[in-house]
């Protein structure tokens, strides 16, 4: 009997706390009913933010494959400032150029040319990029040139959850070597897609052509990002897992 009366004592504790917990996660949903939008959204600022300063912090040790991807996290953001849009651009090129990959990092400063040109950003730009004709709104020679194979972009599932998609146009030509040269996104998008695009566009592989192969073949690519209404039950399907960014012929 004085076993049952200890094993009691030992219990209500326990349920007093249980009750404690219970009343506390009420008041925290009632809370977040109220107010936890703005909450949330508070803590994804300081997510940027901290993504942000740790972006600098590594791109001045000469950290830069890590740079890009704590800019990466920072620019994962349906609504960007312009100001943002373009440092955070502009970090990523200077990035791009230590690591050696000179085609990406120099489309990346024609996007500040031009879409962002009254951003402090913009007067940093090589003056290789500013000195070159804008982006022309002409139709290029062809579409994806014949032989070529273009990686589909990246697209990862925080920028889907966050609702950063749309559609990314991109010209760009193929010089005699089979190399992307003149990457440049056509028509204003969000920095994180036109990125992507950039990238994908620099790892293409071009068939060198058979006929004046001294030519530089100028095309055009289109790739749209679907939004999560696009793919059904992203968050479960094996299509939302992996990048659902489509090359459009």
């Amino acid at each position: 009997m004085s076993a049952l009366r200890a094993r009691d004592g030992l219990r209500a504790p326990v349920r007093g706390r249980l009750r404690i917990a219970a009343a506390f996660g009420l008041a925290l949903s009632l809370a977040c009913s109220l107010g936890c939008g703005g909450l949330w959204e508070r803590v994804r600022h300081h997510e940027h933010a901290v993504s942000w300063s740790h972006a600098h912090e590594l791109a001045e040790s000469n950290r830069c494959d890590a740079a890009l991807l704590s800019i990466e996290r920072a620019q994962i953001e349906r609504s960007l400032t312009r100001r943002f849009a373009a440092e955070t651009t502009w970090l990523k090129a200077r990035c791009l150029e230590r690591l050696g990959r000179r085609q990406e990092a120099l489309a990346h400063y024609r996007f500040i040319r031009d879409f962002l040109p009254d951003s402090p950003s913009a007067e940093s730009i090589p003056l290789e990029v500013r000195a070159e004709s804008r982006a022309k709104s002409d139709p290029p020679s062809q579409w994806i040139p014949p032989r070529a194979k273009l990686p589909t972009a990246r697209y990862t599932r925080a920028a889907l959850s966050a609702g950063i998609a749309g559609q990314v146009k991109v010209y760009y030509s193929v010089d005699p070597e089979g190399v992307a040269v003149q990457i440049r996104v056509t028509a204003d998008s969000h920095p994180l897609l036109a990125s992507w695009v950039i990238e994908a566009v620099a790892r293409g592989e071009f068939a060198v052509p058979d006929q004046q192969p001294q030519v530089s073949t100028e095309a055009l690519a289109v790739f749209r990002f679907r939004t999560r209404k696009d793919v059904a039950d992203a968050s479960d399907s094996e299509s939302g897992a992996r990048p659902v960014a489509l090359v459009q012929p």
